[in-house]
Parts: structure tokens; sequence; C-alpha cells
């Protein structure tokens, strides 16, 4: 997969659930692994990994391009999204510029 679609993809399970403090939590709100069969929300990282667990260069790449786009790197992208103020929009908002971001590069 390319980071696009890596991205893509991850904003798609951002938008049935977000989670905060947690890669993925399960519908009674315990925290899962991202790749658990029980898992209907997920943080940004927790998204990305999932759809990409090979943990290699495109989903490295999504993840820098994410941070980024939100201004932070990618040891503090957690600390974004979990800030208490943060909403699920804000996060969609963020991987919508990101995905546009993704594009221009990988043109």
């Amino acid at each position: 997969m390319t980071p696009t679609q890596i991205l893509i993809a991850a904003r798609e399970k951002i938008e049935r659930g977000w989670t905060q403090k947690a890669y993925a939590r399960s519908e009674d709100g315990s925290s899962v692994a991202y790749n658990s069969p029980d898992a209907v929300c997920w943080c940004p990282i927790g998204a990305i990994v999932a759809v990409d667990s090979s943990l290699g260069r495109a989903s490295d790449q999504a993840v820098k391009i994410f941070a980024e786009t939100v201004e932070t790197s990618t040891s503090k992208l957690t600390q974004w999204n979990d800030t208490p103020d943060r909403t699920q929009d804000e996060v969609l908002i963020a991987f919508g510029w990101a995905i546009e971001a993704s594009m221009e590069r990988h043109r």
C-alpha cells in the first residue's frame, strides 16, 4: 500500500470510531490491540498500524505525514491526539489534510 492509501483507510477507521489514551478500544471501552477483532475505535497511530501492520516504510511515511500535518513530531503525535479538548472531527480534518499532502508528495 502507498502512504496515501494507508491514510485513506485509516481515516475510514477513525470515521467509525476514535479514541484517546489507547491505540484501540473495544465496545465496552477497554483498551485492546490495534489489530484486535474487538477493536471498534482507534487513535491515529492505531488506525494507521491497523491498516498496514507490516510497519514498513509506507506506514512510517503515513505517520510522519500525519504528524507534519498537525505540526508535531511523530514522537508527540500521541500527546496531540490525547489533548483533553481534542475532538473526532479535528482528527478527521487532520486526516483530510494528511491525505492531500500525501497525494501532493507522491504524484
